[in-house]
């Protein structure tokens, strides 16, 4: 394709499906990823794993609580329960124990009278995090890692063009 002469809006069709296309493996390279961190003031003993959260997840979640999504602890708390795919307890033998998502987890710790929702459980204080620094510094783990992610599935995308161009 002649990027110089040719249609590149969105109206046409080509672009369309290619776009389409990308965007769907660009989600199916996402959903091969995850990573594991360790829950502050557990002593390295709960860690929680996470998926990617896309941008216009996010969005959708923000939108959906427009009143809570100024504040940054609970986009914060928001983003790691959708982006949470298990909760685990690592005994000291190495073997671990799920206790599921966010959603599921949360009853299963211990938490402060009155807490109700997992939102809740990973934002009052001396909940999952002791402290409000505790949970932006684990969601800032879990940022840090999905750029770096992002990144490697945007290179692997540019790799995969490559070679199917080479194939013509």
């Amino acid at each position: 394709m002649d990027t110089t002469t040719a249609d590149l809006s969105p109206a046409n069709p080509a672009v369309t499906s290619l776009e389409a296309a990308v965007q769907m493996r660009r989600a199916q390279l996402q959903a091969e990823e995850s990573v594991s961190i360790p829950v502050p003031s557990w002593k390295g003993r709960l860690v929680a794993t996470y998926r990617g959260v896309s941008w216009k997840e996010l969005r959708s979640l923000i939108k959906d609580d427009s009143e809570a999504s100024i504040n940054e602890t609970t986009t914060a708390a928001n983003t790691l329960i959708a982006g949470c795919t298990d909760v685990f307890f690592l005994e000291s033998d190495g073997s671990t124990q799920s206790l599921g998502t966010w959603n599921e987890a949360w009853p299963h710790l211990g938490m402060p009278q009155g807490v109700t929702t997992a939102r809740q459980a990973l934002m009052v204080p001396d909940g999952v995090f002791k402290r409000d620094t505790q949970l932006m510094a684990h969601f800032a783990a879990f940022q840090s890692w999905q750029q770096g992610m992002d990144e490697e599935v945007d290179e692997d995308l540019a790799g995969e063009s490559v070679g199917a161009g080479s194939e013509n």
